[in-house]
């Protein structure tokens, strides 16, 4: 949309963040380096992690200009993860004494329950959008 994005194009300071956005770029790919060689492992997680978001903001704000791309890969690199470790976590829960909720949310968790799991998650994100939306 128009006016979306605030675009601030100065010739004397763009290249000094410039830099010092390649600096601190160069100061994370060299401790990775560092930690992996010392440590004989890389950390794939952490850096896939840096990797994907430094992706998501670079293609949907700089790339493509657009606050709605931005949004789908903010969603897919966030939004995905996070139902997983819920997911995850919960059907951990559900199964040990630790628990204590009612049982249609500790049933939930059980994996022939994904469906259900994945419309109350979609229900959720759909009403906070309608009310985002209502009072916007």
């Amino acid at each position: 949309m128009v006016d979306d994005f605030i675009y601030f194009n100065n010739a004397t300071v763009i290249p000094f963040l410039s830099a010092v956005y390649l600096l601190i770029l160069i100061t994370y790919l060299m401790k990775e380096i560092y930690f992996s060689w010392n440590r004989h492992s890389i950390n794939l997680p952490k850096n896939l992690l840096i990797v994907g978001t430094s992706l998501s903001w670079y293609l949907g704000i700089v790339y493509f200009k657009g606050d709605l791309t931005f949004t789908l890969l903010n969603v897919v690199s966030h939004g995905v993860p996070y139902y997983a470790l819920v997911w995850a976590y919960g059907n951990k829960k559900s199964y040990g004494e630790s628990f204590k909720s009612s049982d249609w949310l500790r049933n939930i968790f059980k994996p022939q329950y994904l469906v259900s799991f994945l419309f109350l998650l979609l229900a959720l994100a759909y009403l906070e959008e309608l009310v985002w939306d209502g009072l916007v």
